[in-house]
């Protein structure tokens, strides 16, 4: 039986400001809008090659997410008013998967299972996965997969402005 550990870091930080003045529309002198977001990831796996076609893959990520929504503006009604939404988000995951191939590597595939733990929902998620591939020849390779996944978007795409910044959808 061979292992092999694999481990890695990531860090995105985005931030985007602006500045419109007087958009007689929507009857606002003036405003300002900060959108920042930022990710860090954590993993490490092991992996055991437990026959020369099949390994056992196992692991742990954890990924935080900070998120900050600024906007101010003037009105010529009112007077200033100001929208801040600041929120962190923590996924902590585990996962196991199984990975196969016949002696003649024209059939491969993996089956797996990722739980995902959210701090803003209290909750855990569960997301089973299965891929297969099949090589008729040299020149070709069919695949397909199946499987569960949870995504938690972190951000704010603002197309319609309502007076505070975030999305009419």
């Amino acid at each position: 039986v061979l292992a092999k550990v694999e481990s890695s870091y990531s860090y995105f930080n985005y931030s985007s400001g602006y500045e419109e003045v007087a958009d007689e529309t929507l009857n606002v002198l003036n405003s300002q809008k900060l959108n920042a977001l930022s990710d860090q990831r954590l993993s490490a796996s092991l992996k055991w090659q437990l026959q020369t076609n099949n390994s056992l893959l196992f692991g742990v990520e954890m990924v935080q997410y900070d998120l900050s929504f600024d906007l101010a503006f003037t009105s010529i009604y009112e007077e200033d008013e100001q929208e801040v939404l600041d929120r962190e988000t923590a996924v902590r995951g585990a996962f196991l998967d199984y990975s196969f191939q016949d002696k003649k590597n024209r059939w491969s595939g993996r089956i797996g299972l990722r739980s995902v733990f959210v701090t803003n929902f209290d909750d855990s998620f569960w997301e089973p996965r299965f891929s297969i591939s099949y090589r008729p020849n040299a020149a070709l390779r069919l695949k397909g997969n199946i499987g569960v996944n949870h995504q938690f978007v972190n951000q704010l795409i603002e197309f319609d402005f309502n007076g505070f910044g975030v999305d009419n959808q």
